[in-house]
This record gives structure tokens, sequence and C-alpha cells, in this order.
């Protein structure tokens, strides 16, 4: 579930604005959106001691659970959620980026990718339906046409199908699969330090050794993955939250909307 956050954020949006020519860092790994600017990404996790203890004495309603077995239980609480609001960031990703994304299960999503010195584009997918809306800034990026051109598509959301490949990778924000692949090695993870709080919720340390990460779990009967930071190079964090809260899905008003076929997208 854990080792590929790092991939979340710089990768898809590199992967998306490559269809439309924009340059992206070569040193980004291949592989996961409602306003512009992306939410804050809280940064208060607790720090992992140098050498932390297999397991930590838990007195709460995980005491006597191994690492592994509370990680899976957080990762099969997330993969049933109806709905949990994504945010991330990799902090020293050049280029910087950052995903704002509330994902509503299988049905869809609607949020935010954003890159630093290249612009930002808006998503929405419902079943099969999917809308992108680049901004001016992006649209400059992408060398989209000349700038009465990019002023008149400005603002506008370019409607397309998943079974357009590339209008698909713009989609895979909303997919958790792509986000956070399931291939943390559970056995491995170790829970470290006392209860903490996130984001005013209590929360256990767990850390991922094998994929340099930590992980912050509510400490709860049934878990749930509050934050995932990876401390390696990009010093990535994925933050989740909101889950199972309501979260309707509206398309974008017809008066803002065009065909992505009709402008080659």
């Amino acid at each position: 579930m854990i080792s590929t956050t790092r991939m979340a954020t710089s990768t898809l949006v590199c992967t998306a604005l490559a269809l439309t020519a924009t340059a992206c860092s070569s040193t980004t790994k291949p592989t996961g959106a409602a306003t512009a600017a992306s939410t804050p990404i809280a940064t208060n996790a607790t720090a992992i001691p140098a050498t932390p203890s297999p397991t930590a004495t838990l007195a709460g309603p995980l005491a006597g659970m191994a690492g592994g077995t509370i990680a899976t239980n957080a990762e099969d609480a997330q993969s049933l959620a109806t709905s949990v609001h994504v945010t991330g960031g990799e902090a020293n990703a050049v280029p910087h980026t950052t995903v704002d994304v509330r994902i509503a299960g299988d049905k869809g999503c609607q949020g935010t990718a954003t890159t630093a010195g290249a612009g930002s584009y808006q998503v929405v997918v419902i079943g099969s339906d999917i809308w992108v809306k680049p901004d001016l800034a992006l649209w400059r990026t992408m060398g989209g046409g000349s700038p009465a051109a990019q002023q008149l598509l400005s603002g506008k959301y370019f409607k397309s199908s998943l079974s357009d490949t590339k209008m698909r990778l713009f989609a895979e924000v909303c997919s958790l699969n792509s986000i956070v692949v399931s291939s943390m090695q559970h056995a491995a993870i170790s829970t470290v330090g006392p209860v903490t709080t996130f984001a005013g919720t209590k929360a256990l340390t767990l850390l991922d050794p094998l994929d340099n990460a930590t992980i912050l779990v509510s400490d709860t009967a049934a878990p749930e993955v509050l934050q995932v930071t990876d401390s390696g190079a990009k010093a990535a964090t994925t933050t989740f939250s909101d889950y199972n809260a309501p979260l309707t899905l509206t398309p974008p008003p017809a008066d803002e909307t065009v065909s992505a076929s009709e402008y080659g997208l």
C-alpha cells in the first residue's frame, strides 16, 4: 500500500502533462483532485526513533496487535471506504507538485493536480465520464494554440470518456490503487513510539523499513491510514481524511464544457 506514495504526485501530474508536451523532470518515477491551490499538507508526524522497537506496548484498542496486522486492517478500511480526501506533495521534487482529490470509491472523484511553474488542472470523474479543466498557466505551458485561443478556452472543462487512453491518465489521481499500491511488506512493519495526536485524532506511528516510510494510523478498533511520509530524497507526504464522508459528484455546467476530441485531447 505504501511504497508508491512517492509516485502519487509529481508522477501523475507529469504523466498527464506529458500528453500535451509539458516537460517534466526526468527524475520523476512513473505510476493515485477541487481548487487550483491544494490544501496544505500536515507535517506533524511523530519523529521516528533512531532504533525503534519491533513492537510498542499499547494500552488502547490496538493493544496486543502486531504492526503488520494493524497496517493490513487500515489498508482494508481504506479500500472499502465510500469516500476519502487525499492530499499529497513531494517537498523535494523538481518540479514541486501537489494533489488534492476527493475520491468516491469506484464512482469517481473531483479535485486538482498542480505543478509549480507549469500550472494546474481540475478533474471530475463520474462513472465513465471525465472532465478536465486546465488553468491558463497550464494552457500556456502546453503551448495550446494562440493567445486568443488560450483565453477563449481558459476556464473550460474538456469532456471525454475513460475509454480515451490519453484522458484516462488524468483520472489516475482518482484511483487509490495508483496513489498507494498494495505492495507494503506488512510483516516488516513495526510499531514505534507512543500514541500521539494527528489532526485532532489519536494516532499510532508505524514504520515500514523496506519502503523507508512512516505511517500514521488512527488508534481505533478499526484503524484508518491518516498519513504516509516517505523519508526518501523527494520527501513525499500523503494525507488521508474524511473517510466515508458524504460526497456528491456533480458534472460541470454545460456552458463551461467543450468536447475534448474537438481540440485534439
